[in-house]
């Protein structure tokens, strides 16, 4: 039998290798890659067929994910007999597809998706920094890069506001419409906060792993981070940096002193970084705008909206209100966008299946830290981090983040297979 469960990586042949390492891009790129999730249908797809080819290949057990795959069918089930079938067709095939494409590539990449995770960042993210430091530098840079870079190609967006704009990039770093306002490093990503969210995410699991928060790939993440200019991210990553030593301080008088200085030092950056400040206020002050005039774009009226659509009906809390934009979105525009991932998730699955999936990410966190022999008190901290993330992107809804929702299942087999090994 095919099984990579308990060797090391460098015990890995190479087609193994490249295979492991193509399944991870392909889970960042549906996920987060612009070029890729505008053909998401297609490629989505394509991603599913060769999960199933790597099935077979690896000869993989999937009989322990039945609880999960049980409790997600009892949802859509649940939603084709309250919304009817004319809803659900196309819709129901996608979700399944990310669904099972996560349920896979956590079957299959087990405890090394972290490693190859984390070397495919930190690749986009030096490429990013060679990139976009010399933009900062001198503007005009952008263009030359846009018309001579060997992969470059721009996509005319139309808004759900009836809004042109165009989006240019060149794989490695992104041009969001607004790029020449603010000048920000999206990476490969759709857009700068996207990026810097999954440079924390990065970032966390390498430290998980036992990597020190300031070694040479994570001190490269931080510095990416800061260019990003993503008060999330940089409110995330302070979060985590304090939990993190609050937990790894032993004295109580040295946990009170670093939390007080930290607290402290929170402070004052949140007032003497104006743009921090201003967009956090800004939005805070545009919320009802965004809700008369935009139906929710922005993470706090997207979080009013959802919260008060949620309400409209007793079986939404229970079997949500679905993925299909005629039932998802309760305005008159089912076009609008919402940008909140964690009332998002709310939304779409209902509270029960919601609390099952932070939970089981929460769990997978868990199994992470147990598998590298870190205080599992941590996975709580990231599962916080990761919901202060998704708040300002939809994460949730791709396939990336349904791999953290499984990730528990395989790590617990290997550890089982460790302690039975030794």
């Amino acid at each position: 039998m095919k099984s990579i469960s308990i060797q090391k990586t460098n015990e890995l042949s190479l087609i193994d290798r490249v295979i492991l390492y193509a399944l991870v891009f392909g889970l960042m790129a549906t996920s987060g890659i612009p070029f890729f999730i505008q053909r998401k249908w297609v490629l989505v797809y394509f991603v599913f067929c060769g999960l199933t080819l790597l099935y077979y290949y690896f000869q993989v057990n999937l009989q322990p994910y039945l609880i999960s795959v049980l409790a997600f069918s009892v949802v859509l089930l649940l939603q084709l007999v309250y919304f009817g079938i004319s809803f659900f067709i196309g819709t129901v095939g996608l979700q399944f597809i990310i669904f099972s494409t996560g349920l896979m590539a956590a079957e299959i990449l087990k405890e090394k998706f972290i490693e190859f995770y984390v070397n495919i960042l930190v690749a986009f993210a030096v490429i990013s920094l060679i990139l976009f430091v010399p933009i900062l530098v001198k503007f005009s840079f952008s263009t030359f890069l846009i018309s001579h870079f060997p992969i470059s190609y721009q996509t005319e967006i139309v808004n759900p506001f009836g809004e042109v704009q165009y989006n240019s990039s060149i794989f490695f770093l992104n041009f969001p419409p607004n790029f020449d306002i603010r000048t920000r490093n999206s990476g490969p990503f759709w857009e700068p906060g996207a990026f810097g969210g999954f440079l924390v995410l990065g970032l966390m699991l390498n430290v998980f792993r036992g990597r020190s928060p300031f070694s040479k790939q994570n001190l490269i993440l931080i510095g990416t981070i800061v260019t990003t200019f993503s008060s999330t991210a940089y409110i995330a990553l302070g979060i985590f940096f304090i939990g993190y030593y609050g937990v790894a301080i032993k004295s109580n008088f040295g946990r009170i002193f670093f939390l007080g200085a930290a607290v402290t030092a929170a402070i004052v950056l949140f007032g003497e970084l104006d743009f921090l400040k201003k967009k956090i206020v800004d939005q805070i002050a545009d919320t009802q705008y965004q809700i008369d005039t935009r139906g929710g774009d922005s993470r706090f009226a997207s979080a009013y909206l959802d919260i008060r659509e949620f309400g409209e009906r007793t079986f939404y809390f229970f079997g949500g209100r679905g993925a299909h934009p005629d039932t998802r979105i309760g305005t008159l525009d089912k076009n609008t966008i919402r940008t909140n991932g964690v009332t998002d998730q709310l939304v779409r699955w209902g509270i029960p299946f919601f609390i099952f999936y932070l939970l089981s990410i929460r769990k997978s966190f868990a199994k992470i830290c147990g598998f590298y022999s870190v205080e599992e008190k941590h996975s709580w901290l990231a599962l916080l981090v990761l919901i202060l993330l998704a708040s300002s992107e939809v994460y949730f809804q791709s396939s990336f983040f349904w791999l953290l929702f499984f990730l528990h299942i395989p790590l617990q087999r290997m550890s089982a297979e460790r302690i039975y090994h030794n």
